[in-house]
C-alpha cells in the first residue's frame, strides 16, 4: 500500500501523522482531552503506548511516497524548512516539540526514524509511515518508474515541468528538480513553469530558465482561481519561442548548407540533423 506523503501543513494543523499512529496503534496520552491544535498539544504529551488490538496493517506492505528529502528534526527539518510558510513564528520552539514527539516513540521504534531522509516530508507523516513500519520512497521516483523514464531515453526535445512556487525546496527531491536531472544528462534542454518562482543561483543551474506564469502583480486568489487560464499562456509564449528559435536555426542551417554547395566544397557540407521539433 503506497500513501502519498506531501503538504507540510499535516503536522501542524491536520495533524495527519498522529491520526495514522493512532488509527495503527500507537495511543497518544494527552493531560487535555481534546486535540485541538498539534503545537499546544505536544507539550502535553506525557507517554505513547502500543494497543495490540490494531491488526489491520499485518501482512500489508507500507511505503510512503514523499516529495521532499528533509528529516523530521534538525537545520533542515520540517518545522526549519516549511514551518515560515505555513505560518509558524518560531521555529525553534516548533522544532523542540516534535523532537519530543520523535524521543517519545523512541521505545516503540526499532531506531531513530527522525534523521532518515523524507522523515519530514508532509509535515512528518513521513516518519509516521516509518514508526508504522513502513518505507520511505521519493514520490517522483515512484511516478518515473511507473512511466518508465527513469531507466530509459527520454525521446523529447525539450521538457517543461510546472510546480506550484519554486524556490530552495524545489532541490529538496521535489518532481521538476529530479525530471531536470533526468534530462540534462541526456542532453535536453528544461525549462520550468511556476506559479511563482524565489530565484536563485542553484535553481538557474538546474533549469535552462525559470518561469512565472504570472504576467502581473496579482492577489493570491486571482492567482489561484486563475491558474490553468495564466499557466495555458505562460506555456504558449514560450512554445512560440521555442518555435522560432528552431526556425531561424533550420533556416541559418540551410544557408549554410546551399554556401558550401555553391562554392563547390561539397565534402564539406556539415551533416544536417535538422527535423521538425516537437514541444512535449
Amino acid at each position: 500500500m503506497s500513501v502519498g506523503c506531501q503538504g507540510s501543513h499535516t503536522i501542524f494543523s491536520d495533524s495527519e501523522g498522529n491520526r495514522a499512529e493512532r488509527a495503527y496503534g500507537r495511543q497518544v496520552h494527552h493531560h487535555a482531552h481534546h486535540v485541538k491544535d498539534v503545537l499546544e498539544t505536544l507539550p502535553n504529551v506525557r507517554a505513547i503506548a502500543r494497543r495490540d488490538e490494531a491488526k489491520w496493517l499485518a501482512g500489508i506492505r507500507l511505503i510512503g511516497l514523499t516529495d521532499v528529502a528533509s528529516p523530521l528534526t534538525g537545520a533542515n527539518g520540517t518545522s526549519q524548512i516549511f514551518g515560515a510558510q505555513k505560518g509558524l513564528k518560531d521555529l525553534d520552539a516548533a522544532d523542540r516539540l516534535v523532537s519530543n514527539l520523535a524521543k517519545q516513540l523512541l521505545p516503540l521504534m526499532s531506531g531513530d526514524y527522525s534523521s532518515v531522509e523524507g522523515a519530514g516530508a508532509a509535515g512528518g507523516l513521513g516518519f509516521a509511515v516509518r514508526v508504522l513500519g513502513g518505507l520511505l520512497q521519493p514520490g517522483a521516483d515512484f511516478i518515473l518508474d511507473a512511466l518508465q523514464l527513469n531507466h530509459s531515453a527520454m525521446n523529447f526535445d525539450w521538457v517543461i515541468p510546472g510546480e506550484g512556487r519554486s524556490d530552495g525546496q524545489t532541490l529538496l527531491g521535489k518532481g521538476p528538480a529530479l525530471i531536470a536531472s533526468l534530462a540534462k544528462r541526456q542532453g535536453i534542454p528544461v525549462t520550468l513553469l511556476s506559479g511563482a518562482v524565489d530565484h536563485s543561483a542553484a535553481l538557474s543551474r538546474l533549469f535552462d530558465g525559470c518561469f512565472s506564469i504570472q504576467s502581473a502583480p496579482v492577489t493570491l486568489e486571482h492567482a489561484v482561481r486563475n491558474a490553468g487560464a495564466l499557466l495555458e499562456v505562460a506555456a504558449c509564449n514560450l512554445a512560440t519561442l521555442f518555435a522560432k528559435a528552431s526556425q531561424i536555426r533550420c533556416e541559418r542551417g540551410e544557408d549554410r548548407m546551399a554556401k558550401h554547395v555553391d562554392e563547390g566544397d561539397c565534402d564539406r557540407v556539415p551533416p544536417s540533423n535538422l527535423t521538425d521539433h516537437t514541444v512535449v
